[in-house]
């Protein structure tokens, strides 16, 4: 008889996948460089999935901007691999678990960021600490936003943990568990959450989220040159949906923090 915890698990997450995407409609979408990354995974039999807004937008019929790889593997395994082939790696993002693979292409530089699976090193006691999910459902669990949490395996599954797909199909945006938590540490994910709302012509939001957000706004403090805030600012102000977020922004009082924030 299967354990009463196990028998939670089961209840908590889904066993099966809950849309599929035509695989040639997602290859695609694959370039060159990620397509190799995956053949070179595939070879040696490395679990991976699709994560994040490449699977959101798939479901959405758009092109995704960009296509994240997470792998059940260790950083150094995705290391080995890449020197094994002589692709250039770029650790910067370890901390999250994240390799770079990096392609000269004519002169220009692409990359393929290949993540382990729910890999987190933090400090604790003045040592580094490993924390790491146990599986594909706890990783979702690290995302900022359920339509955001989605993975889909190379057969186009779609695996949904946190409820995304159903909050996809009803424009909703809403935050996970952790992620206010995550805000604190990384106030650049509030400019997530606007850049996310102009997904929709008439996103829904989840009054808590909103409250937290305008709540802590003042996060934003120092943060206007950040180049990631920037970078998002742009993206809502190039959006069709973006009139109605832009002014939901100064009405919560962005441009106090972000003098550049067109009110």
């Amino acid at each position: 008889m299967a354990s009463q915890p196990l028998n939670n698990l089961m209840k908590k997450y889904p066993t099966k996948p809950v849309a599929q995407v035509d695989v040639s409609v997602m290859n695609q979408f694959i370039d060159p460089n990620t397509r190799k990354i995956l053949e070179i995974l595939h070879d040696h039999h490395v679990p991976t999935r699709i994560v994040g807004g490449a699977v959101r937008d798939l479901l959405l019929h758009k092109p995704p901007r960009d296509i994240d790889l997470v792998v059940d593997a260790d950083p150094s395994e995705t290391l080995f691999l890449l020197d094994l082939y002589g692709i250039e790696a770029e650790t910067t993002g370890i901390k999250h678990g994240t390799i770079k693979a990096v392609f000269r292409d004519n002169g220009s530089k692409n990359k393929v960021e290949i993540t382990s699976l729910g890999y987190r090193i933090q400090m604790k006691n003045k040592r580094p600490f490993l924390k790491q999910a146990k599986n594909w459902a706890t990783d979702s669990e690290m995302r900022d936003l359920t339509i955001n949490s989605m993975s889909m395996d190379l057969h186009g599954h779609i695996w949904d943990y946190q409820g995304g797909y159903e909050d996809l199909k009803h424009s909703r945006i809403r935050m996970l568990p952790d992620t206010r938590t995550n805000i604190q540490d990384d106030p650049n994910q509030i400019m997530r959450y606007f850049k996310a709302l102009t997904i929709f012509p008439k996103p829904l939001m989840v009054k808590k989220d909103l409250d937290w957000i305008k709540k802590h706004i003042s996060l934003l403090a120092n943060q206007e040159d950040d180049e990631r805030v920037i970078r998002n600012l742009l993206s809502i102000q190039k959006s069709p949906n973006a009139d109605k977020i832009l002014q939901l922004m100064c009405q919560l009082g962005v441009k106090k923090y972000i003098s550049y924030l067109p009110c």
